[in-house]
């Protein structure tokens, strides 16, 4: 068969239009089966290098091009069969070399241009000082090693699965769309970020976090155990567990989604030495998630919820018990949630401002 011996030329090539993945992967295969269903049988009869091999090949040869079947020990003969032969899988090549560049569109070429969109998409971490890049990775938890307390760190559009812990006051930052920081283990009480700040507060902004960690107990997507973490334009979810939990330090939550967690939107516990914490959900969505949207419990924990949709969640809007404290302010809309708007218990307290109750939720 004559195709195969005959490249795709690159001026056939698609260059705006791209085809999906998929079909890019098996565009050959699909190329070169069509093609070899479509050829004349004789294309796919395997040749035979032995005397008698080649007298058969011969005889087959003449029978499919539908010509009499002549002595085929005859040399004469065996050359005269196998002209028209040649001459269909000739003709039938030509025809069939369109098809073949319309499925395959150049498997080398299209890879090329995958690798390059990956190498312009590639993930760059930098930590700032002083206004100065002093240190690139790819990796985020490699720069928070090197970090001072006040410095920064520039985040590239990328997908990042590690672990990030942070332990002094730092400022994680995403320089573009598209930064998401994933963990998915099978190890129990892992969360994607774990900030254990002494003193402080450490911030993350314009980060989408994701996790997956089978514990039963203490299983957030992101984790606050000391210290304080404010979040800008966060995007959290846990398949597993809560997306945002505090066991001891405080979070402040600003424009983030807090969305289709297993368990709690946000979970706001004491630690093993309980002090008074102060948290807050401003501007926030927290939807669809397993339990309630916000959950308060033990004594200190309070939490500001102002003008935030906390809305379809399977449990309660907000649930505060066992002495913690939810503050309700601003056009704050809370609906839709499988249990009901609020819920008080063992000494919980929900304190909702009368400009709440007589607002237009937007």
């Amino acid at each position: 068969f004559l195709l195969p011996s005959i490249p795709p030329t690159s001026a056939f090539l698609p260059t705006a239009q791209e085809m999906p993945l998929r079909i890019r992967n098996h565009a050959h295969a699909v190329a070169w089966l069509t093609m070899l269903a479509l050829s004349p049988a004789d294309c796919r009869k395997p040749r035979f290098h032995t005397v008698e091999g080649r007298r058969r090949t011969a005889a087959l040869r003449a029978k499919d091009a539908g010509l009499p079947l002549l002595r085929p020990d005859a040399e004469g003969d065996r050359r005269l069969n196998r002209r028209p032969v040649r001459k269909a899988c000739v003709v039938r090549g030509l025809l069939l070399l369109p098809l073949q560049t319309l499925l395959c569109s150049n498997g080398r070429v299209t890879k090329a241009r995958e690798l390059a969109a990956e190498h312009q998409s590639l993930k760059e971490v930098s930590l700032m000082r002083d206004g100065k890049k002093v240190l690139e990775s790819e990796r985020i938890g490699d720069v928070i090693k090197t970090a001072l307390p006040g410095d920064a760190i520039s985040i590239g559009p990328g997908l990042y699965k590690e672990r990030i812990i942070i332990n002094i006051p730092i400022t994680l930052f995403a320089s573009g769309q598209g930064v998401e920081v994933q963990h998915e283990t099978e190890d129990p009480y892992e969360s994607t970020v774990v900030v254990q700040v002494p003193s402080g507060q450490a911030q993350m902004k314009g980060i989408t976090v994701r996790h997956s960690s089978p514990s039963v107990a203490s299983n957030y997507a992101v984790r606050i155990n000391s210290g304080s973490l404010r979040m800008e334009n966060c995007d959290v979810s846990s398949s597993t567990g809560s997306g945002v939990g505090t066991e001891g330090g405080s979070v402040q939550i600003v424009s983030c989604s807090i969305t289709s967690s297993k368990r709690h939107g946000v979970a706001i516990f004491p630690g093993l030495s309980p002090t008074e914490t102060d948290s807050s959900v401003r501007d926030s969505i927290i939807r669809g998630n397993g339990l309630s949207g916000l959950y308060i419990r033990g004594d200190g924990q309070e939490v500001e919820v102002v003008t935030s949709d906390i809305v379809s969640n399977s449990a309660w809007g907000i649930n505060a018990a066992g002495g913690g404290i939810a503050k309700i302010s601003g056009c704050s809309r809370i609906e839709r949630n499988g249990k009901g708007k609020y819920k008080e218990e063992a000494d919980g307290i929900i304190r909702i401002n009368t400009h709440t109750q007589s607002c237009n939720y937007r």
